[in-house]
């Protein structure tokens, strides 16, 4: 018993255990020691880029994968996430803009958000999905998103907020509230004597005073898609339908001004 025991144990051990269990770790490469090194001199300045390890890390080899382990790292500070964040102007790609745009998006403070943004302006790339995604999203997250289209706008990145629009009720079709908030008081606003043989009545005039205060709201994503449209194409809509044709008239226009403005070209969706 014992022994079919043991050779069963035999057999399954190794399927059972990861391939690399009990293995000893690959020693890192000098590059990555290297690159290492110059991440943690990065990590302590004010402006990674204005510091002069940068052009040395930017060169290293290792220096995208040490950038994406501290980013990633649960322990890691946010400076030092904000450091690596910074790191990501040095690799161009869809999944590095990705990354910055899911931290400007959802960064938990303000610093990672704001160098993730100022990373992903450096990134010569279309408008990622994360952002095109999030303008869906609540309230806080779908500004943040439009904020990121209007800060390097593309072709992606407008009809997207157009589409965002349609399905959010872009203009008078949007969500609307109304809150009455009053106080009502009777008062005596006049009185008539009426006089009678033996007797004496007085007949007065009920009237009602009130104050309060109302409340209209519509939703702010709403206006905010109408506002950013302007400000991106420079023309204005009453409804999405208008916006949508203007678009399909004028989308080579628009497109060629977007591209000289921001001085590079981005490629079509």
């Amino acid at each position: 018993m014992q022994r079919t025991t043991l050779a069963l144990l035999l057999v399954l051990f190794p399927l059972i255990l990861p391939a690399h269990a009990g293995e000893p770790e690959k020693p890192k490469s000098a590059d990555w020691s290297k690159a290492e090194t110059l991440f943690a001199k990065l990590r302590g300045a004010e402006n990674p880029k204005s510091a002069p390890e940068w052009k040395e890390f930017a060169a290293n080899p290792e220096a995208k994968a040490v950038a994406k382990t501290h980013l990633n790292a649960p322990a890691e500070s946010e400076r030092g996430r904000a450091t690596a964040l910074a790191a990501m102007t040095a690799f161009e790609g869809d999944k590095m803009a990705d990354d910055c745009a899911k931290y400007a998006l959802y960064g938990k403070n303000d610093r990672v958000r704001q160098v993730a943004r100022e990373a992903l302006r450096t990134l010569h790339v279309e408008t990622p999905d994360a952002i095109v995604k999030a303008l869906h999203a609540p309230e806080k997250i779908g500004l943040r998103a439009l904020d990121l289209i209007k800060d390097r706008p593309d072709e992606k990145g407008l009809y997207a907020i157009i589409v965002a629009a349609d399905e959010e009720g872009y203009g008078g079709g949007g969500p609307r509230s109304y809150i009455f908030n009053a106080t009502q008081m009777a008062y005596i606003k006049d009185i008539t004597a009426v006089v009678q043989v033996q007797a004496v009545a007085y007949d007065p005039e009920i009237d009602h005073i009130q104050t309060g205060s109302v409340l209209d709201a519509k939703v702010l994503k709403t206006e905010v898609f109408r506002r950013t449209l302007y400000e991106i194409t420079g023309a204005t809509f009453d409804t999405i339908g208008k916006a949508r044709e203007w678009w399909h008239t004028h989308k080579d226009e628009i497109v060629k001004r977007i591209e000289e403005k921001s001085g590079s070209r981005n490629p079509a969706p």
